[in-house]
């Protein structure tokens, strides 16, 4: 397709000459016929000037085809050389900016055919955003006001697509503007390649500022070309302060030093270079790792502080130091232990540790390549005399099973053949760091101990049938020595409705006072003998401590009034949980002793809660305790401010019982005391539920009123005592020594008994409990019935237990045998 010129100055008017040759011509023919007339000179001089003009007319009309000529040729060489730069765009533009040409360059890049654009405005190469913004009359301002506009930019082809161009326009014409040149070079390759280099060289760049190292580039006139933060930040200067200038210059301290030599070399041998730099600063030991290798460019050097890290290798080697002093000081231990030792590492099962006992116990050389099974496979054996497997040694099973195997016995065969028993103990032993398990074995000689095993086990069959013959005798002492006594205090109560007042009835005071010390001592004593036994089994129940508290105010009251003293029980509606009898005698215990050392003043018993537990506090104002009496008052016998052993004053046994039952019941004593002042005990008791109310009764001794009571006992004195003294309080008495003569006599009287009163323990074997049941299986009823007891074993509080029944326990007042028949009476 011809292309149109590109614009340029017009020619002459061709037109406008051949008018002017035909006017020339005609003016000589006129000229011609008025010289043939004689006389006109003027005329020819007017020919001849006009021949003049027509041969530069002639001339002209030649120099203006050739110049035509010239034209042509020059327009067909510029559009080939037009058409020919294809890598260029190069539009042609009118004054108002509309295509007029276009070459094959824009057709290549742009995409439309010159046909198609000729006439347009340049707008339409233009991405629309630019279009609004003006662009392309800004371009064609500042061309016409400069001659020339040069910029890059997006610019759009025909299917839509953007491409980016470097270009310019040039104005066309001096004095009059005749059109704008625009000339594009699409560089949309090149900017891509320049945004991957950026894109490259700032992850590059990224890179050298995330590492932990400082980093410096330098040329090969080692002036300083990059460096990354850390480096910055190690030199203390700006970056743009360093760049450009000399490495020594940034880093001055280098100069002379290995820093200097390590970077010379890298520049001019240009080998790479790793080193480690020792300096001082600031009084102290300083380390750099220097790694130094040549580029292209010139040389790229990391180095970082290291002196933490030869200090911790510092400390290591001490450390190691240290450690193989320890492990020599250690087996040096290992060696003057009495036992047998051996490690052994769990996934190889070789021995690494032994100490020489253990070679000399087992007589074999023990080396560290042993499996660890080895060692202990010298013909080891049962007690059954059949040998051990491999997997049944405890070192092998504490490093299978990672459980700890202990204290097992073992028949080993030694080197010189002798059989030895060793006690031999495993353990795995746990790494923190999770290293491999280890276990750890220690063993020695048990053959002597077994021997004397063999001698005490026939020492505890002995002292086992001692223990029985103890309890025979505490069985008996039970029963056989409270009897006499038990009858003593009945026929004593009995004695008072038949002495009248004088020197008997002073006799028979001195009596009472007789037999009840004589009580108290007995049953110190026989409840020391069964506590030491392990013959007593608290009955653990939850019950009200006011009623406790009742019962032993009313009980102490008058030997405190006897002595001047006041007794005040604070009252509490705490619920414990506790032996509802065992309990009562600590706290009788406390009152007792309190009374016995107080002369003057109070004894205070007080109950406070505290978390789960009451405080049951037993306080007087007493002679106190000195401080070097304080862990000796739990002794037995042991007393204060009785040297003459006054047996009025009691045998030293009260405390040593509450001691006693405090490790029986759990409950914990304590004691202050300020001597001249007094002392204060406590109980620790725990709480227990509140029990469902009870209708009211009282624990008062109320006459008979002609009710049958029914009494059996063996013992014919303590039978007829209990007779005189219920008989005294106005009841019906049946008395029998067995329970076949009980039944018979019932069976005779034909009544049903209101009380039943029975010992635990009769002849041949037989007990009390027998008897209530019998009696109640005639009668078919459950009576009330009372169980009395020298004995503080467990049998008798089981059977009561079972059967509701109640229990007195021997030797018994009369007053406290009446509270307890009138207990049973009322359901309790």
């Amino acid at each position: 397709m011809t292309q149109p010129s590109p614009p340029s100055v017009p020619p002459p008017d061709r037109e406008a000459l051949l008018r002017r040759l035909t006017q020339l011509e005609r003016e000589a023919a006129q000229l011609r016929a008025a010289l043939g007339q004689p006389g006109q000179k003027e005329a020819r001089e007017a020919l001849a000037e006009s021949r003049a003009d027509n041969r530069e007319l002639l001339r002209m009309n030649a120099e203006l085809e050739a110049s035509r000529a010239a034209l042509q040729e020059s327009r067909r060489r510029t559009q080939a050389i037009l058409d020919s730069a294809t890598d260029y765009v190069i539009i042609s533009l009118d004054p108002e900016g509309r295509i007029t040409s276009w070459n094959t360059g824009a057709v290549n890049i742009l995409g439309w055919e010159a046909d198609e654009v000729i006439g347009q405005p340049i707008d339409i190469i233009f991405l629309p955003e630019q279009q609004s913004q003006g662009i392309p009359g800004k371009e064609m301002a500042t061309a016409l006001a400069e001659g020339r506009a040069m910029g890059e930019r997006w610019h759009r082809r025909k299917d839509g697509s953007r491409f980016w161009a470097k270009g310019s326009i040039m104005l066309l014409g001096d004095d009059q503007p005749l059109g704008y040149l625009k000339i594009l070079r699409d560089r949309t390759q090149e900017r891509e390649a320049e945004e991957g280099l950026r894109t490259a060289t700032q992850r590059t760049a990224d890179i050298l500022e995330s590492l932990s190292e400082a980093f410096i580039a330098i040329d090969r006139d080692y002036r300083v070309t990059y460096r990354n933060r850390k480096a910055e930040r190690s030199s203390g200067r700006s970056r743009d302060l360093a760049l450009g200038s000399l490495l020594w210059q940034a880093r001055p301290a280098a100069i002379g030093t290995p820093i200097e030599e390590a970077c010379r070399r890298v520049i001019e041998k240009r080998v790479a270079v790793e080193q480690e730099y020792r300096f001082l600063r600031d009084g102290h030991d300083m380390w750099l790792e220097i790694r130094a290798f040549p580029t292209p460019e010139g040389a790229a050097i990391f180095y970082r502080d290291i002196t933490a890290r030869k200090r911790a290798d510092e400390e290591r080697e001490q450390l190691r130091a240290t450690l193989d002093a320890e492990r020599r000081l250690l087996q040096a231990i290992l060696d003057q232990m009495p036992s047998g030792l051996s490690v052994a590492e769990g996934q190889t099962g070789r021995l690494f540790i032994h100490n020489e006992q253990a070679v000399r116990l087992l007589g074999h050389p023990l080396l560290e390549s042993t499996d660890a099974q080895e060692h202990t496979r010298y013909g080891a054996l049962h007690p059954d005399g059949t040998p051990y497997r491999a997997e049944e040694y405890p070192i092998a099973r504490a490093l299978l099973t990672g459980e700890v195997v202990d204290q097992e016995e073992m028949i080993y065969r030694r080197g010189d053949g002798r059989l030895t028993t060793f006690a031999v103990s495993a353990a795995p032993v746990q790494w923190i760091d999770g290293g491999a398990p280890l276990a750890v074995s220690t063993f020695h000689d048990i053959s002597a101990r077994k021997a004397m095993q063999v001698a005490l086990q026939e020492a505890k069959e002995q002292a086992e049938q001692a223990n029985l013959a103890k309890s025979t005798f505490l069985a008996a002492a039970s029963h056989d020595l409270r009897q006499p006594l038990q009858s003593l205090l009945l026929f004593a109560a009995a004695l008072n409705n038949h002495i009248g007042e004088g020197e008997g009835r002073e006799v028979l005071a001195h009596l009472e006072r007789g037999l009840d010390v004589m009580k108290a001592l007995l049953d110190s004593l026989l409840d020391i003998s069964h506590l030491d036994a392990g013959t007593v089994e608290p009955k653990i129940e939850d019950f009200a401590v006011a009623s406790l508290m009742e019962q032993i105010q009313a009980e102490y009251t008058p030997a405190a009034t006897a002595k001047g003293l006041r007794l005040s029980v604070v009252p509490s509606p705490a619920t414990v949980r506790s032996d509802r009898t065992l309990l009562g005698r600590m706290i009788r215990n406390l009152v007792e002793n309190a009374l016995r050392y107080t002369a003057a003043g109070e004894v205070r018993l007080e109950c406070r809660p505290a978390a789960d537990r009451l405080h049951i506090e037993v306080r007087d104002t007493g002679i106190g305790i000195p401080p070097e009496h304080l862990n000796r008052i739990w002794d037995e016998f042991h007393q204060i401010g009785n040297p003459e052993r006054d047996r009025n004053q009691g045998l030293g046994l009260g405390l040593a019982i509450v001691r006693r039952l405090s490790a029986l019941l759990d409950h914990p004593v304590r004691v202050r005391s300020m001597p001249g002042k007094g002392s204060a005990f406590n109980i620790d008791v725990p709480l227990g539920r509140a029990p469902s109310k009870q209708p009211p009764g009282t624990d008062d001794m109320k006459p008979g009123n002609g009710r049958f009571a029914v009494l059996v006992d063996d013992d014919a004195i303590v039978l007829f005592g209990l007779q005189a003294v219920l008989q005294q309080w106005g009841y019906e008495v049946l008395i029998a020594g067995s329970t076949e003569q009980v039944l018979e006599r019932l069976g005779n009287a034909g009544r049903q008994p209101d009380i039943i009163v029975a010992d635990y323990r009769l002849r041949e074997g037989r007990f009390g409990t027998e008897a209530i049941l019998r009696i109640r299986e005639a009668f078919g009823a459950e009576i009330p019935a009372l169980l009395l007891t020298g004995e503080m074993g467990p049998e008798c509080q089981r059977d009561a237990a079972l059967y509701n029944l109640g229990i007195a326990h021997k030797p018994v007042t009369s007053r406290q045998l009446g509270a307890a028949i009138e207990k049973r009476l009322a359901g309790k």
